[in-house]
C-alpha cells in the first residue's frame, strides 16, 4: 500500500512537470508566433532545462535567427545536427545562418543534405547555388571609403536617408523615462523611433535629435521614411492604429505636410490595409511614384516591392507588384531611388553573400533588367539594408549588422564603380541645397583620367582598394597586404594569419615575428586603416579558460604592433575563446587534433577606414 501510494504521488508529480512545460511551451509558443522573439527565448531556454529535445532547440535556434543573433543560432543548430535528429529543414535553416556568419564551405554541405531530402524545392538549389556563385560576385564599387556613421547607438541605427543638411534615421535608442512607455515584444528593446542629425560645417553630424513628435508615437514603431525632392510631403512606416485579424498592429504607410515650419495633416496613406504590412517607403525622383514593401496579396512570397502612381486627384493608384524580376519568394526591401531613376532594394531571394545584400537595376523597354550584387565592401555575410546615394552619385550611407548583434549606418564615398555599372554619367553641373534635397554639397567634375592619376601618384595608399584591372606594382607589398587587396577591403572584413601559439601560451616567439611585421606594414603604408586583432581557441577544456587565454594572445600582439610605432587608438584586441568554431567540433564531440587545430586561429578585421 505504501509503495502504492509512493508510485501515485511520483506520477502525479511527473504529470505536473509535464503540464507546467506544455503551458510554458504554449506561452512561448504564442509569443512567437506573433512575432515576439525576444520574449520567447527565455521561455524556451527555460523549456529546455526541463527536457531538452531537438524540436525545442529548434524554435529557440529559429527565435535567435529571427533578431540575427546569428552565432547563437549556429550553435543550436549544430548540436540537432550532430545528435541525428534533424529534420530537412533544419539543414536549410542551419545553411542560411551558416551563410549569415560566412561559413560557406559548411553551408555548402548543409544545403547539399536539403537539396537530397527535398530535390522539387527550388528554394534550396537556389542557396546551393548561391555559397558558390558568391566567389565571383565582383563589386561595383571596387573603390569606396567607408566609414562607421558617429551617431550610431548601441542599439539598431538604420534606414538612412539624406533629408536637407542631414540624415534621417529609425533606431531603438533608449529614450529615457516616459510615462506609459512599453518595449517592443519582438526585440525586449525600445520601440523605433525616427531620429536627425544635422551635418555640421566641417562635415561631421551633430548629436541625434528624435523627429518630430506628429512621425514618432508611443509605443509604436516609426520609420524608415522617404521626403518628396522638394521637401514639403514625408511618407513613412509606423504601426497602424487597428488591429488586424490575427491581433497585430501591422505596419501602415502615413503621409505628412510640411506647414509653416512643422509637420502636419498626418493620415494614412489610402491603399493600406490594416490586414498586411505597408513599410520602407521611396519615392521617385519625381515623386510621381511610390516605392513600398508588403506582405499583401499579390505578393510572390515573404515580402515584395510594389509602386504606386500619383493620380490626378493627388491620391495615390491601386499599387502593382514589380514583378519576377525584381522580387522572389523570400525577402526583398528598403527600395531607394537614386537622380538616375535607378533602383536599389535589399533582398534575401537573389545571388549574395548571407542574409540581405543590396542590389540595383534599372529599366530597360518598360521592363526591369536583373538585378546586381553591389559587392564587397558594400554588402558581407551580414544583413547589408538601407542603402541611400546623393545626387550626385558619389557618397551616400547604408545600414549593416557586420559590427556585432545591432545595426549600424555606414557612411561610404565612391572613388570609382565599375564600367558595368547601369548609371550613365551625366554632365557634371553645381547643384544647391534646394535643388538636390538629398544632400546639401556642389557636385565636383569627375574626370577618370584625373583620377588616375591622382590613383598613381598614391598607390601604395590606395592599393588595397584598387580591383584587378587597375593592379599597382606589387613588389613593394607583402603577401599580406596583396592578399587582402585581392579579397577585398571593407569594414568588418577579416584576415587570417599564420600566427599559431603553443599550447596554453601567450608569448610571441621569434618564429611570429616575420608574420606579424606584415600586419605592421600594411598599417604603416595605410594611415586610415584600423583594427580589431581577434584570437580563437579550440573547444577544448573550460570555456572561460579559454575566453582568457585568447584575450591575452589579442593583447600580446596588439603590444607588439603598437611597440613597433603603430598607435594604440587603430587598434583593438578580442579574445573570442571558443565562440567561433568553424568545423563541427564543438563541445562533447570527439575530433582528431587536425580538425581542433584549424579553430586555432589570430584573425585580425578591419574596424575603420
Amino acid at each position: 500500500m505504501r509503495k502504492l501510494a509512493f508510485t501515485m504521488i511520483l506520477f502525479f508529480g511527473f504529470s505536473m512537470i509535464l503540464m507546467g512545460q506544455s503551458k510554458l511551451l504554449r506561452k512561448a509558443d504564442r509569443f512567437y508566433k506573433n512575432n515576439h522573439f525576444s520574449e520567447a527565448i527565455p521561455l524556451y531556454k527555460k523549456a529546455l532545462e526541463q527536457k531538452n529535445t531537438a524540436s525545442i532547440k529548434l524554435k529557440l535556434a529559429s527565435a535567435y535567427q529571427k533578431l540575427n543573433r546569428l552565432e547563437q543560432a549556429v550553435k543550436i543548430y549544430a548540436e540537432v545536427v550532430q545528435s541525428g535528429k534533424a529534420r530537412p529543414r533544419t539543414y536549410y535553416d542551419y545553411g542560411v545562418a551558416l551563410m549569415g556568419v560566412g561559413q560557406y564551405d559548411v553551408a555548402k554541405g548543409m544545403f547539399e543534405r536539403y537539396v537530397e531530402s527535398m530535390p522539387k524545392d527550388e528554394k534550396g538549389l537556389q542557396m546551393l547555388k548561391a555559397c558558390t556563385h558568391v566567389k565571383n560576385i565582383e563589386p561595383l564599387y571596387p573603390e569606396v571609403m567607408l566609414e562607421l556613421f558617429a551617431r550610431n547607438s548601441t542599439s539598431d541605427d538604420y534606414g538612412p536617408i539624406f533629408f536637407q543638411d542631414g540624415i534621417s534615421f529609425s533606431s531603438d535608442r533608449p529614450r529615457g523615462i516616459r510615462l506609459f512607455k512599453e518595449k517592443s515584444g519582438m526585440t525586449g528593446r525600445e520601440y523605433l523611433n525616427l531620429y536627425y542629425s544635422q551635418k555640421n560645417e566641417d562635415g561631421g553630424y551633430s548629436n541625434a535629435k528624435p523627429f518630430s513628435n506628429k512621425i514618432n508615437a508611443l509605443n509604436k514603431n516609426a520609420g524608415p521614411a522617404s521626403f518628396s525632392a522638394d521637401g514639403t510631403t514625408i511618407v513613412f512606416t509606423r504601426n497602424g492604429h487597428e488591429m488586424s485579424k490575427k491581433n497585430t498592429f501591422n505596419m501602415q504607410l502615413y503621409e505628412a505636410k510640411w506647414v509653416k515650419g512643422k509637420w502636419k495633416n498626418v493620415k494614412k496613406v489610402d491603399f493600406c490595409s490594416k490586414e498586411f504590412n505597408y513599410m520602407h517607403p521611396a519615392f521617385s525622383v519625381e515623386g510621381d511614384e511610390l516605392y513600398f514593401v508588403s506582405d499583401k496579396r499579390g505578393s510572390m512570397g515573404g515580402t515584395d516591392i510594389f509602386v504606386a502612381k500619383k493620380q490626378a486627384d493627388g491620391k495615390w493608384g491601386t499599387p502593382k507588384n514589380l514583378g519576377s524580376a525584381v522580387n522572389t519568394p523570400q525577402n526583398e526591401g528598403f527600395p531607394f531611388v537614386d537622380s538616375y531613376g535607378q533602383l536599389y532594394f535589399c533582398s534575401k531571394g537573389h545571388f549574395g553573400f548571407g542574409g540581405f545584400d543590396i542590389f540595383t537595376t534599372h529599366k530597360e523597354a518598360n521592363s526591369w533588367v536583373k538585378p546586381r550584387n553591389l559587392g564587397q565592401p558594400i554588402n558581407s555575410s551580414q544583413d547589408d539594408i538601407g542603402f541611400a546615394i546623393s545626387g550626385n552619385g558619389k557618397t551616400g550611407a547604408f545600414s549593416s549588422a557586420r559590427g556585432g548583434l545591432d545595426d549600424d549606418i555606414y557612411l561610404f564615398e565612391i572613388k570609382r564603380s565599375t564600367k558595368t555599372a547601369y548609371r550613365e554619367e551625366k554632365p557634371s553641373t553645381t547643384l544647391t541645397a534646394s535643388q538636390d534635397p538629398m544632400i546639401g554639397i556642389e557636385e565636383e567634375s569627375y574626370n577618370t583620367n584625373e583620377m588616375a592619376s591622382a590613383k598613381r601618384s598614391k598607390k601604395r595608399s590606395l592599393a588595397l582598394f584598387s580591383d584587378q584591372s587597375n593592379r599597382p606594382t606589387i613588389t613593394a607589398f607583402n603577401d599580406l597586404a596583396v592578399k587582402m587587396r585581392i579579397d577585398g577591403m571593407g569594414i568588418g572584413k577579416e584576415f587570417k594569419m599564420d600566427v599559431y601559439f603553443e599550447n596554453n601560451d601567450h608569448i610571441i616567439t621569434h618564429e611570429m615575428e616575420a608574420e606579424l611585421n606584415k600586419l605592421v606594414e600594411v598599417l604603416e603604408e595605410n594611415e586610415t586603416l584600423q583594427v580589431e586583432i581577434g584570437t580563437h581557441t579550440p573547444s577544448l577544456g573550460e570555456a572561460e579558460d579559454n575566453r582568457v587565454l585568447s584575450q591575452l594572445r589579442a593583447e600580446a600582439v596588439l603590444k607588439y604592433v603598437q611597440d613597433k610605432g603603430i598607435a594604440l587608438e587603430r587598434l583593438s584586441a578580442k579574445g573570442y575563446g571558443e565562440r567561433h568554431i568553424v568545423n563541427h567540433c564543438t563541445n562533447g564531440i570527439v575530433c582528431p587534433p587536425s580538425e581542433h587545430a584549424l579553430n586555432q586561429r589570430l584573425m585580425f578585421k578591419i574596424t575603420g577606414l
